[in-house]
């Protein structure tokens, strides 16, 4: 990597906000290891033992190093953003975020087979024949101009959704609003919807503890619109069990490790297109694709790519997404998650995360900026003697404000944001939504990790829709 993007990367971890719609464990830093070989020889003539001993430390500490981030569970899934390292760094020191303390049950971690080194290795099906389709230099799709996208939900995780009460509770909420929508996990770490993929059974990955088609009968008998939220590149199970796709350097044989993917990797790529074919004869209305995007985590030096790189390995998932919708024919709409400081400073960041928002703009449907306050660095981003609104209304239009820029005019009926429904107050949602009809978009989506949607909910009934979007 040239010196100038070693320079890019560096100022992009300074600006970088973790707009994470799926908060995770942060990976611990990775730090310098003492050179104890060195050591060893100098030591070597006074006693062999203490410089076996040196030595054997350097391999241990190296081992652990490459396994720094192994075990991950569902339960990390639902932690609230206060559990995700906050990095928008900007004039004045982060503060701790505050936030609503989730619902003991549907925050509840789902369990799942520990991915660690000390579980047990799920056996390689020697019979498997990796035979993935060509994805085309030039999806079919055109992504015609469309009205503006409506719909306007609140999310779900697999728990909340299998629980009957809670999701009968939920629709009885949402069906109250003009182009109701809720938008459910349907894969993580695990595919959480009955799936016959060939390669996630063979996995053991396949935890249907959602009734997706049910479910989606019963929302569309109600007019809601369905969306299915899919973890696409940050994946430890799949990482762990098929070490060929987990993200390499092009010219060292050294990982970044076991939880994410990479997203041309012919293996990935396959096991995907698998469950996304599933996934579209559900009765499915949109898959949103979140986590496709490089990692934040690691040096620049581990990962090797350049910005316009990793864009080359994104959209080859992209595309492979897009080919399975165009040719099922079926109306299933593709999403995407996205960070929304791409949209405040779009060159820097674009080199750590690899999310080309005017190419991706092309081929999706739906563009959803996770313009979450929370995540910008208090005393920054907001001047309140000169910007319009509250905070928590300026952060939100002016993220709406660079997408469309960064889109064009031709694509600006996309884009569709996420809004922070966690650690807020009603008017901070109604200050939430009002920005986003101000921006000239018409539905967002709520993001709280425990679906506990009170104040939303009470904005949502109290919004003044814009006759545009009606």
């Amino acid at each position: 990597m040239s010196a100038i993007h070693e320079i890019q990367w560096s100022v992009s971890s300074a600006v970088l906000a973790l707009h994470i719609p799926e908060p995770h464990i942060p990976t611990p830093e990775r730090k310098a290891i003492p050179a104890f070989t060195h050591l060893a020889y100098w030591l070597l003539p006074f006693g062999m033992t203490t410089a076996i001993v040196l030595i054997g430390l350097q391999v241990r500490a190296e081992k652990n190093l490459e396994q720094v981030s192994v075990a991950f569970s569902e339960q990390s899934q639902w932690l609230d953003i206060a559990a995700t390292q906050q990095m928008l760094i900007g004039p004045s020191t982060v503060a701790p975020l505050s936030v609503e303390a989730p619902s003991p049950m549907h925050a509840a971690a789902l369990e799942e087979t520990d991915v660690s080194s000390s579980s047990p290795r799920y056996p390689e099906v020697p019979s498997w024949q990796l035979t993935p389709p060509p994805v085309p230099e030039t999806p079919v799709h055109t992504a015609a101009p469309l009205p503006p996208n409506y719909q306007r939900g609140v999310f779900l995780t697999p728990s909340s959704a299998a629980d009957d009460e809670f999701l009968e509770a939920t629709m009885q909420a949402v069906e109250k609003y003009a182009h109701p929508a809720l938008v459910i996990d349907v894969k993580g770490s695990n595919v959480y919807f009955p799936s016959g993929a060939g390669m996630a059974n063979e996995l053991k990955l396949v935890k249907p503890i959602v009734e997706l088609p049910k479910i989606i009968e019963e929302a569309h008998r109600r007019g809601i619109t369905v969306i299915g939220r899919y973890i696409a590149l940050k994946d430890p199970s799949l990482s762990s069990r098929k070490p060929e796709t987990q993200i390499r350097h092009p010219l060292r044989s050294r990982t970044v490790g076991n939880v994410w993917v990479d997203g041309q990797n012919a293996t990935t790529l396959q096991y995907n297109r698998e469950i996304l074919e599933d996934l579209v004869t559900t009765g499915i209305d949109e898959i949103n694709l979140d986590y496709i995007r490089y990692p934040t985590e690691y040096a620049p030096s581990d990962i090797g790519l350049t910005g316009a790189e990793k864009s080359e390995h994104i959209m080859a998932f992209l595309k492979m997404a897009r080919d399975v919708i165009d040719r099922s024919e079926r109306d299933v709409k593709l999403g995407i998650s996205t960070y929304a400081i791409l949209g405040w400073n779009f060159p820097v960041n674009f080199e750590a995360v690899g999310q080309d928002i005017p190419e991706i703009a092309k081929i999706v449907d739906v563009i959803s900026p996770m313009a979450y306050p929370a995540t910008f660095a208090p005393n920054a981003y907001y001047n309140p003697g000169r910007d319009k609104g509250s905070r928590m209304y300026h952060l939100v239009w002016k993220t709406i404000m660079g997408y469309r820029e960064l889109v064009g005019e031709e694509n600006v009926h996309k884009i569709r944001p996420w809004i922070q429904g966690y650690g807020v107050t009603e008017k901070n949602m109604a200050d939430q939504i009002q920005a986003v009809f101000d921006a000239g978009s018409c539905g967002f989506t709520v993001w709280n990790a425990s679906n506990a949607y009170g104040p939303s909910y009470k904005a949502m009934g109290k919004m003044d829709i814009p006759e545009a979007c009606r």
